[in-house]
């Protein structure tokens, strides 16, 4: 009788299977409550940024909230230009350096509008900086280029290369387009060129030609140069890819 009445007042550690079921559906379905809510607000969040003038046809979360981010900051931009007296205020903005320096990668030659212009246009913004569903730059792809590529300045001189460019031509920064031109003849053709495009003969020239940088022998190499405008269509930089000849 009194192992029986044990038995009875035993508690049950054992959990019915329904119970965990119940459990499993009530959390499932605050999952798909959360994920639904969330999945909203980015709908909101995106139409939002169409209506403000942002034409985008990115539509994956990080995106959007990139797009947000930098949308913020070019809100808060206008409403300091709506502080500052009209005397004071920039016809455009510029990422860094001053244009005179012909630097490409610095931005320079990304003539930003004023969001006084363009008060709800943000594309310049990231566009100009990022290759569209990627998150690499521009500036990698350059550095990352399938051809030998450099950029110069209206003189000539390099300020920027890929890295096959300084594998085929090392040490050649610092040198100028003329400078790694063998002998005076080639000195001549380099120069055609260029007076060509700056002239606007044509978008682009070519010619072959002889190229040799400090430390290596002589190379034949066929060169292509173009000119580089900024937003107002001033010349303002020289592209040049030189692709090495078997001799």
């Amino acid at each position: 009788m009194l192992d029986t009445c044990r038995e009875s007042h035993t508690p049950t550690s054992t959990r019915s299977p329904s119970a965990d079921v119940s459990r499993k559906q009530r959390h499932n379905l605050r999952e798909q409550r959360r994920i639904l809510r969330l999945g909203s607000q980015f709908d909101h969040l995106k139409a939002t940024l169409e209506a403000a003038g942002l034409i985008t046809n990115k539509k994956d979360k990080h995106s959007i909230l990139q797009a947000t981010i930098e949308y913020i900051a070019a809100l808060e931009y206008d409403a300091h230009a709506r502080m500052t007296p009209a005397s004071s205020q920039p016809t455009s903005i510029s990422c860094t350096t001053p244009i005179s320096t012909n630097d490409p990668m610095d931005s320079a030659d990304h003539h930003i509008p004023s969001l006084r212009t363009h008060p709800h246009s943000i594309e310049y913004l990231w566009m100009p900086e990022l290759v569209a569903d990627s998150t690499a730059s521009f500036h990698q792809v350059f550095l990352h280029a399938s051809v030998p590529s450099a950029i110069a300045r209206l003189d000539g001189s390099l300020v920027h290369a890929s890295h096959l460019f300084l594998q085929h031509f090392p040490n050649s920064m610092g040198l100028s387009l003329y400078g790694l031109c063998v002998g005076l003849p080639n000195v001549h053709k380099m120069q055609s060129l260029v007076t060509t495009i700056i002239a606007g003969d044509g978008r682009s020239a070519q010619t072959k030609m002889t190229w040799q940088a400090p430390g290596t022998s002589p190379k034949p190499v066929f060169v292509s140069v173009a000119l580089v405008r900024d937003a107002t269509g001033q010349p303002v930089n020289i592209q040049c890819t030189a692709l090495p000849m078997v001799a």
